[in-house]
């Protein structure tokens, strides 16, 4: 058995060997906008990462499966990875001089022994007010690109971030704490070869 991260995420990656020595990367072909919003963010976020793992999962039968989902959510809106830098400089505006939420949500798949564990955690950001120069400087950087709400918090962004309650990890991509507590559970480190 392997530990297979259904992620091409490089913060995914680096964040996974806080946890595991060795690990496979297979990411998964699943798109996240077949999924339609359900009014429940933290339920979406889950269904996310599921399917990200049952994809993957196809492939590596005999395999641990991890799929994690990030989404940011304000006003009761998703805001998922944009689709263009207008639609970048939208989630933005609406972020800066405000808090909102991201949930990181992950599925951990073992089929050989039947296991599915699914959760997720939650950490409240808080953006500083940008005028319209930052935030088309923020822009320019094309660090929004590919980061649900437009954003890494270890990247350029960083500056702009006022206050974290939760989790910093949960933020970056994958609820660290909450990954070992499970796998610790699961008896991932005895099952790894040696």
């Amino acid at each position: 058995m392997i530990v297979v991260l259904a992620s091409q995420s490089p913060r995914r990656q680096e964040l996974i060997r806080y946890l595991l020595p060795e690990y496979l990367t297979d990411p998964s072909d699943f798109s996240e906008r077949s999924v339609p919003y359900n009014g429940d963010p933290a339920a979406y976020a889950i269904t996310l990462a599921k399917e990200k793992a049952q994809d993957v999962a196809m492939r590596h039968p005999c395999d641990l499966i991890l799929g994690a989902d990030t989404i940011v959510v304000l006003d009761e809106e998703v805001l998922n990875k944009p689709k263009d830098r207008s639609d970048a400089r939208r989630m933005i505006r609406r972020l800066q001089g405000r808090s909102h939420t991201v949930i990181t949500a992950y599925a951990i798949l073992w089929p050989e022994k039947g296991i599915e564990r699914l959760g997720y955690e939650a950490t409240e950001v808080h953006f500083a007010s940008m005028d319209a120069l930052e935030i088309e400087d923020y822009l320019s950087r094309d660090d929004w690109s590919g980061k649900a709400g437009a954003y890494a918090v270890q990247g350029a962004a960083a500056p702009y971030i006022t206050s974290l309650h939760g989790d910093f990890y949960t933020v970056v991509g994958l609820p660290v704490a909450a990954l070992y507590k499970e796998f610790k559970e699961l008896g991932v480190w005895q099952a790894l070869p040696r």
